[in-house]
């Protein structure tokens, strides 16, 4: 086990997140935190289990881009939600 606590920041680069936006992921316990740039690299800790794979919670969603550089965190998560609803490719719909 890590010895790291999530309430420090990052669980891959230690960065202390602050108020900025963080993912949470669903899969790993105890609780892993990543900070949005570790989730853009698609970190993997093999010591933790984790994987690029793995889903994930977003936390403290803000104005932030999440996945693209240009999008706010707020744009992607609605688009995830369509795309999610209507599926992938179906772009009119969504």
């Amino acid at each position: 086990l890590c010895a790291f606590e999530p309430r420090d920041g990052c669980g891959y680069c230690r960065r202390a997140l602050g108020a900025e936006v963080r993912i949470e992921c669903a899969e790993c316990t105890p609780r892993l935190l990543l900070c949005v740039d570790c989730l853009r690299a698609g970190v993997s800790i093999h010591t933790r289990g984790h994987t690029p794979a793995h889903k994930y919670r977003v936390i403290d969603v803000g104005s932030d881009a999440l996945l693209e550089i240009g999008w706010r965190g707020t744009d992607e998560l609605r688009l995830l939600e369509g795309v999610q609803l209507y599926g992938f490719g179906n772009w009119m719909d969504i």
